[in-house]
């Protein structure tokens, strides 16, 4: 019985070029040893700390059938730096099906260690009905590129990454590393929280005095092609003395990883 997968594979430069990976996620392929399995894996070397502009991983994914659950993308820190205290970090994850459609990703992330990246395909579990019919989980053209190229997205662990303070508005978005108040803001940003470490920065707005209800800080971005989606992805943090709102405002398809907020 032939294997199930993507109608084809991403067309790449080289014509002479083609192929993908995938997970066959039901039963029906499965060895009676890898039957109760319910996820496949694949792991890149093992890579040296991103630096402060991070590292942006592009890919193409497509998944469909009803024995598939998702697929996910994993940070997981080297053997030599697996101590107590330290796991995997999800840095993307889908459960939508694809429609026997490719769709391309780009995930910008920063580490300053050496780990791995792992995609996770994940099927059904084996307890589920519909485990016993077809499904898959694919990838093709992974590529590891400079932080920049993800543009966009930000971690502010070096600057603002092309984003800019509105020259209208009435104050500005900073950057910040950890709170310049001890009763106010947060400890740490929240990727480096998420393994463990200090050194991860943020932008943020400080709402104390000189500041007055109603004023406004902008923070715009790049310009962008057309797109048929918005997306908005921030990480947020917010703490206040009173109730105090603020408002997102980005007409663009955007990835902002760590936004702040404090008074």
């Amino acid at each position: 019985m032939d294997l199930w997968g993507p109608p084809h594979c991403m067309l790449p430069r080289d014509p002479h070029i083609r192929g993908y990976a995938f997970f066959e996620t039901s039963f029906l392929a499965a060895s009676p040893e890898v039957r109760a399995a319910q996820n496949a894996f694949i792991e890149s070397p093992v890579m040296g700390s991103t630096g402060a502009e991070g590292k942006c991983v592009t890919f193409s994914y497509s998944m469909d059938g009803l024995s598939a659950a998702g697929l996910r993308v994993l940070l997981h820190p080297a053997p030599e730096d697996n101590v107590p205290g330290s796991f995997d970090r999800v840095l993307w994850s889908t459960k939508d099906p694809t429609n026997k459609k490719w769709v391309e990703t780009e995930i910008l992330y920063t580490y300053n260690t050496n780990h791995q990246i792992i995609f996770e395909a994940i099927a059904k579990d084996s307890t589920d009905a519909y485990r016993r019919y077809r499904g898959y989980v694919a990838v093709d053209n992974v590529a590891r590129k400079p932080g920049s190229e993800c543009r966009g997205h930000c971690t502010f662990e070096s600057g603002f990454c092309g984003w800019r303070n509105d020259e209208e508005d009435d104050f500005d978005w900073s950057l910040g590393r950890g709170s310049h108040n001890p009763s106010t803001g947060p400890a740490t940003d929240r990727s480096s929280f998420m393994h463990g470490g200090m050194e991860g920065g943020y932008t943020f707005i400080d709402s104390s005095y000189p500041r007055r209800p109603g004023d406004l800080a902008k923070l715009q971005s790049m310009e962008f092609d057309a797109t048929a989606k918005l997306l908005l992805f921030p990480w947020t943090y917010m703490q206040r003395r009173e109730e105090r709102g603020f408002i997102f405002d980005f007409p663009f398809p955007i990835k902002l990883e760590e936004l702040g907020y404090y008074t």
